[in-house]
């Protein structure tokens, strides 16, 4: 299962989908998440670790084919996409140059993102450093962030960035799996004991901030 989308959470031996969260959830009614929450095995500077290029895929090819799928079927044509925590495949299917506005990435790494076919720009940024996305407001009609959530230690204030450059009926799609790198991740996500339950953390985290949350969010599960 490494690398595939994580399927649902395990709570008292029962087995609940994200769908089933989605259908009535109650959200906090301020931020549950404090700076501990996103303390990291390795605190040193991210550029250390995203100096080296790693031009490799971090989900497995069922997964790649499912989001790739996902894509296709849900992005209209002409949409500008923003892909944040982006690399060298942004996993978009191979028509969207050709069918959507500009694609543009932000990333860590500038020799993976040059690499990257499926971008018509891109920025270098450490988003845990800078948090402000150097878009202008209502600048975007679609942002994507592939398997990389688990990795932001200010998770709120890029949500909001994502509200903040999305135009009017935009969508943000957030995809997972159930593989981190420990020493990147968070202690949201390392110390969960099973995988799968990384997902409990942030993929949520817009939904009951009204600053963020502008339409009610749904689960693609695969």
């Amino acid at each position: 299962m490494a690398g595939r989308f994580a399927r649902g959470i395990s709570m008292s031996g029962q087995r609940i989908s994200v769908e089933d969260v989605l259908k009535n959830p109650k959200w906090p009614e301020s931020w549950p998440y404090s700076p501990r929450d996103f303390s990291r095995t390795d605190e040193s500077e991210d550029e250390y670790f995203y100096d080296t290029p790693r031009l490799v895929y971090h989900i497995d090819d069922k997964a790649i084919g499912a989001l790739t799928e996902y894509y296709g079927k849900t992005i209209p044509e002409k949409s500008d996409i923003l892909d944040i925590c982006s690399s060298w495949v942004s996993h978009f299917p191979k028509d969207f140059p050709q069918k959507m506005g500009k694609r543009v990435g932000l990333g860590m790494n500038e020799f993976e993102l040059s690499k990257n076919e499926q971008l018509s720009e891109f920025v270098v940024q450490n988003l845990n450093k800078n948090t402000k996305f150097p878009f202008p407001d209502n600048s975007f009609d679609v942002v994507t962030c592939v398997v990389s959530v688990d990795y932001l230690i200010q998770p709120l204030q890029i949500f909001q960035e994502v509200a903040r450059v999305l135009r009017p009926g935009g969508r943000f799609i957030v995809s997972q799996s159930n593989r981190y790198v420990q020493c990147s991740g968070d202690a949201l996500a390392i110390a969960d004991t099973q995988p799968v339950d990384v997902f409990r953390a942030r993929p949520f985290a817009s939904g009951w901030i009204p600053t963020v949350r502008k339409s009610a969010p749904s689960c693609y599960d695969r």
